[in-house]
């Protein structure tokens, strides 16, 4: 009887350890088959033929669709650069040198993916249309209200989550991917 008790404890243990590293792994995502840049977070091995276990179950679990290997890189994040979730109820400002990349696109949405209502109807921001500042340099405003310059609504009240997505880059095609330098994202203030 005690031998029966002991085999179902550590079954119990063994079967409890491993769904819950297994959830660990899904839900967290930036544990296992991704690259962290900073603050951002990409997977590399999301939209080739093969994606690694972790890679397909983050996707599966995300309900997102990947880049294709050929087109690009999807990197997101949800801390801004002192570690801090990003906030909804706060202003931040978004800069950097502009990443190497024929187009890159700059959407906000809160955890559950939706994107923010916005009088100006804006989704997003992309290479195409911001104004750079300096030598290659760039700044783009993420507030609830509307900012003269390069300007991203962000959903008031909710936790935020930044994607930004480059097209036709050179990163998967010999460029290592941790010689990339990702925006920042600086906190200015919060209501």
């Amino acid at each position: 009887m005690r031998f029966l008790v002991l085999f179902l404890l550590a079954l119990l243990i063994g079967v409890g350890a491993g769904l819950g590293s297994a959830l660990l792994a899904v839900e967290k995502g930036a544990i296992y088959g991704s690259v962290t840049i900073g603050r951002w977070v990409t997977w590399p091995t999301a939209g080739t033929r093969k994606p690694d276990p972790y890679t397909r179950a983050m996707l599966a679990r995300s309900r997102h669709i990947p880049l294709g290997a050929g087109e690009g890189l999807a990197f997101t994040t949800r801390l801004d650069s002192d570690g801090e979730p990003l906030s909804g109820d706060c202003d931040y400002v978004l800069s950097g040198t502009l990443p190497s990349a024929r187009l890159w696109t700059l959407t906000v949405t809160d955890t559950e993916g939706r994107f923010a209502a916005s009088p100006s109807g804006r989704l997003a921001i992309h290479s195409r249309e911001i104004l750079i500042s300096g030598k290659d340099g760039f700044s783009v405003r993420l507030s609830a209200n509307a900012a003269p310059g390069n300007w991203l609504p962000v959903p008031a009240g909710r936790m935020l989550v930044l994607t930004m997505r480059l097209y036709d880059t050179p990163i998967g095609s010999g460029l290592d991917i941790r010689d990339v330098r990702m925006p920042g994202i600086r906190r200015e203030r919060c209501r």
